[in-house]
């Protein structure tokens, strides 16, 4: 039997002893983002509730008949990935008027 200190496991770690935390990388392309956003700006200007799911759907009913601008898009949206994504654009999800999680564009004031 050996012990964990004679393998320099425990030199590799930092000196206070806490684990490294990696930053995550997003895997979302940039293209895809901005495709987001006119989805979610397209409903505003429908007067349609913008939640994940709607937004969601929009986004595989417009993938499928192809009516993107630009190259089509094979990307496989999830509900996770989705709110990732608004989240990132600057999207905060609050309750709506039929307390749904509606999606609502942040505003930053300068001053």
């Amino acid at each position: 039997m050996t012990r964990v200190g004679q393998e320099g496991w425990a030199d590799a770690r930092p000196a206070s002893g806490d684990p490294e935390r990696r930053a995550s990388k997003r895997r979302i392309p940039v293209e895809e983002l901005s495709r987001v956003r006119a989805v979610v700006y397209e409903q505003y200007k429908n007067r349609v509730v913008a939640t994940l799911d709607s937004t969601l759907a929009y986004i595989e009913v417009q993938a499928a008949m192809s009516s993107w601008s630009g190259p089509p898009s094979n990307y496989k949206w999830s509900r996770a990935t989705l709110h990732k994504a608004m989240h990132d654009l600057g999207f905060k999800f609050k309750a709506g008027p039929t307390h749904c999680d509606v999606a609502r564009e942040t505003r930053t004031e300068s001053i």
